[in-house]
């Protein structure tokens, strides 16, 4: 097992590009540089051996980096299965169709055996082009160019057979569009996956103000003893981490007297900081729950998240937990300079110090894993922060 301790699917962060500026995703903040060539082709060896037998380049917008068309070369030779996450487009580009050009040069290199698209679609198409006609927030804007982006190109990347997944964000925004805009995609023949908007708990919230209280200290205390994977002696360890964590401000991104970020907190590199995108009420979850199952008995494998993770949508979810009893990690991202990366969220230094070229040496490995294992960042996390994505669910 701890050979092959990555999921099926592995996700690299290729670039820190990003054009669009959506409310439930701070991943276009990320200070991380392009990644050269050299380091892609060695991280498609190294992940295959580590159990990945598939490739997703993820956020931030993998299709504006430079060397796109070289990754997607070097991907059709690895005989690894791939997909690129991305918009297709961008908003600031009405004048220039650099992107959209730029979109269909590596669309026409995608091996049709191997290789797919990921899309953020979030909006019906007559919503989303509602929205555009009118004007409305940046925010809704976000959105609607997205799904906008992806419901123009649906049909031709029917025609050209280029498999293609969605995935829909669910928020009070569209709760009541989700599963009309999985049923219209998955009619095009495309597979179609969901999570919950994601955002700060406010337990993490509170640590962060106060710090590590006695109240929250015993609370965190009593949650590590009852993992059963900590001895006593690791249990007050990660607590004192923790504290020196809390006390070195590194739950906040710190900024300079302008406001800009000069340095990144480890915690929410990815979720957004407005709760009220998931306020949505129990009658409505209970619907769009029966709903979508009704929808994935009908489709099976279109629809993508197994039947547990629907009957938890819009719970805030128990973290990863579960993959650290497992040993297993299908959420763990590499990043642009070939270190390993916990999650899209935490960015920790313990974790970053490994890189997964060396993932191949025993020893190497047995370190990396027995370090997740009584890692301070991640069972902060994992407390004060949990989040519920399908990949915590993994069997």
């Amino acid at each position: 097992m701890s050979k092959k301790f990555l999921g099926k699917t592995v996700q690299l962060y290729t670039t820190s590009l990003c054009k669009m500026n959506c409310p439930h995703c701070s991943s276009r903040l990320q200070m991380i540089p392009d990644m050269i060539l050299a380091t892609f082709k060695h991280v498609v060896k190294d992940v295959e051996v580590n159990g990945a037998r598939r490739i997703e380049l993820f956020a931030n917008d993998p299709l504006l980096h430079p060397e796109i068309e070289e990754q997607v070369e070097v991907l059709n030779k690895s005989g690894l299965g791939y997909a690129i996450l991305t918009v297709g487009a961008s908003p600031r580009d009405s004048r220039d169709s650099s992107v959209r050009e730029r979109f269909f040069r590596v669309m026409r290199k995608i091996n049709r055996e191997r290789g797919a698209f990921v899309f953020s679609v979030d909006l019906t198409e007559e919503t989303a082009k509602k929205i555009l006609t009118k004007g409305g927030t940046d925010e809704n804007t976000s959105y609607a160019f997205k799904a906008n982006t992806f419901w123009e190109l649906a049909p031709l990347l029917q025609m050209e057979q280029i498999p293609v997944r969605i995935n829909v964000v669910i928020s009070r925004y569209n709760i009541d569009e989700v599963v009309t805009i999985m049923c219209r995609a998955t009619e095009m023949g495309f597979a179609a996956s969901f999570c919950f908007v994601q955002n700060t708990d406010a337990k993490f919230d509170e640590l962060s103000r106060k710090g590590l209280t006695p109240k929250l200290e015993q609370g965190f205390r009593n949650y590590l003893h009852s993992s059963g994977l900590l001895s006593t002696s690791e249990v007050d360890q990660i607590i004192a981490d923790t504290h020196k964590v809390v006390a070195d401000n590194e739950l906040e991104d710190k900024k300079n007297t302008s406001g800009n970020v000069i340095e990144q907190s480890p915690f929410n590199a990815f979720r957004g900081n407005d709760r009220s995108e998931g306020r949505i009420s129990i009658i409505q979850l209970a619907k769009l729950r029966r709903d979508i199952l009704a929808l994935k008995n009908k489709l099976k494998e279109k629809i993508l998240p197994s039947d547990d993770f629907i009957y938890e949508i819009g719970n805030r979810g128990f973290g990863c937990i579960k993959l650290l009893k497992q040993n297993q990690f299908p959420q763990m991202k590499i990043g642009s300079e070939g270190q390993m990366i916990f999650c899209c969220d935490l960015h920790d230094p313990c974790t970053s110090r490994y890189s997964i070229n060396e993932m191949d040496e025993d020893k190497r490995r047995d370190s990396f894993l027995e370090m997740i294992r009584t890692n301070p960042y991640i069972w902060t996390c994992l407390y004060f922060n949990p989040c519920d994505f399908s990949v915590n669910h993994v069997v």
